[in-house]
């Protein structure tokens, strides 16, 4: 029993290792480096370099990019 809640922990570790992404918006515009996609009219770049949603109406908003390539063995 010890043996398998061992490796079942070993699995889950590798398992759930997660890639990173990150864009800080220091650059005051989201179209581009990378570019983002999606209601992009609905959001801005605040002064504080923050994503922030801009719509004056309820509704759905969404925004999205593409996760850079990672090639095997980097992080």
């Amino acid at each position: 029993m010890k043996a398998a809640l061992f490796f079942l922990g070993l699995f889950a570790t590798c398992a759930l290792s997660a890639q990173v992404f990150q864009d800080d918006f220091s650059d005051g515009d989201f179209s581009a480096d990378p570019e983002w996609s999606g209601s992009d009219a609905s959001f801005a770049v605040n002064g504080d370099g923050q994503l922030q949603l801009q719509d004056s109406e309820a509704g759905q908003a969404t925004l999205f990019t593409a996760y850079p390539e990672v090639s095997p063995g980097k992080n």
